[in-house]
């Protein structure tokens, strides 16, 4: 063989050695880092049956499926469970969703949509390769910390025309029913309560506006809500049959407190009066307390008079008491119950409106006393 069929055998040899090589190349891959290529059994899914050299048990490890021509399918990924299909060879390919493990599906799209109570909005970061999606509280449906704070969806400022008794108010949002358990801030903008007051949000209805006293589900009398100032509502029954007080009213007797006299001043006598006051609440007498004053001895005997609210103050002839209620030894009557009036006790009648004007009359005084300090029991209706 002559030196020139020696060169001619080299060069064959060598083209056919540059051609083998050249097939071997995944020709839509190459600028790809190189990662182990294994070989199709004919199907272009990522599983362990077509990458039986590789573990996906490695988070991140990329793999590719490649036929028998050495030509790219497909592109895998680990997520360290599972083999994903990240691309395939023509350069397209479908991203696999899964959802708690379990497969939702293969597009080549994932399209995030705003549902309830969440704002899902992304942008196109072509400096950075890459789509940011950021998801926003929806707070038309879900409450944020400042919105819980301000107090508004619990805000009812209720109007009733300036009488007090049909209070309106307006939720924000809208309130689209009453429901067992509801919890309500009222504030009465324009009148205090008056007796048998109801409240009607975003005309659902008047809900009477109740009070629990002694085990029992009562009405408000009047004065029970002060105008402007918040009282706690929850909602009663199933369906929504009143709206009851917070706190209760029951364990809450409130004590109507009269003096007439000074300690260590003059003696009193028939002439000596308390001073007038307003009671700024409805409630019945249940018990009275009689004490002298400091230093103090002898007995006395008292009437109470009682007028409705007005222009006019108590006098004699607004008497409540039958014969005068006394205190004949000691300093002290102590606590006295009271169950029902006259007979059964001196009051002709037990029940103090809201703001009615009482006095303490001394109608009867032996010994010295300077001071006599009447005590009602009378807790609200």
């Amino acid at each position: 063989m002559t030196c020139l069929s020696h060169l001619r055998f080299i060069a064959l040899i060598l083209c056919l050695g540059i051609s083998l090589f050249a097939q071997q190349q995944p020709p839509t891959f190459a600028s790809l880092p190189v990662f182990p290529a294994y070989v199709d059994d004919g199907n272009t899914s990522c599983t362990s049956t077509h990458l039986q050299a590789a573990s996906s048990t490695n988070s991140g490890e990329t793999a590719y499926v490649v036929n028998t021509a050495a030509t790219v399918i497909a592109e895998c990924r680990s997520n360290a469970s599972n083999w994903i299909q990240v691309n395939t060879g023509s350069g397209g390919g479908n991203l696999i969703i899964d959802v708690g493990g379990s497969s939702q599906g293969s597009q080549p799209a994932l399209n995030f949509i705003s549902g309830t109570g969440i704002i899902q909005s992304c942008a196109n970061n072509s400096g950075a390769s890459r789509v940011d999606c950021t998801p926003a509280l929806d707070t038309s449906y879900a409450l944020g910390r400042a919105l819980d704070q301000a107090g508004t969806d619990h805000s009812m400022i209720a109007t009733s025309g300036g009488a007090g008794v049909s209070f309106a108010a307006s939720g924000s949002p809208t309130l689209a029913n009453y429901t067992q358990n509801q919890t309500f801030s009222f504030i009465p903008s324009d009148s205090t309560c008056a007796a048998n007051a109801t409240l009607n949000i975003d005309s659902l209805g008047p809900i009477a506006l109740k009070k629990y006293v002694a085990g029992s589900l009562v009405n408000v009398v009047a004065g029970d809500c002060a105008q402007n100032v918040p009282i706690l509502l929850r909602a009663y029954g199933s369906p929504v049959s009143a709206f009851v007080f917070t706190p209760d009213g029951a364990a809450d007797p409130r004590a109507i407190t009269l003096t007439a006299g000074s300690p260590g001043g003059a003696a009193l006598t028939t002439s000596s009066v308390s001073q007038v006051l307003t009671v700024p609440f409805k409630c019945t007498v249940t018990g009275y307390n009689l004490d002298l004053g400091p230093g103090d001895s002898g007995g006395v005997t008292v009437s109470f008079w009682k007028v409705a609210n007005g222009t006019s103050i108590p006098t004699s002839s607004n008497s409540i008491s039958h014969s005068g209620l006394s205190l004949s030894s000691g300093t002290s009557t102590g606590f006295v119950a009271v169950t029902a009036a006259y007979p059964t006790s001196d009051f002709t009648t037990l029940t103090v409106n809201y703001r009615d004007k009482l006095v303490m009359a001394v109608t009867a005084v032996s010994g010295s006393p300077t001071t006599v300090t009447g005590m009602l029991e009378c807790p609200p209706q």
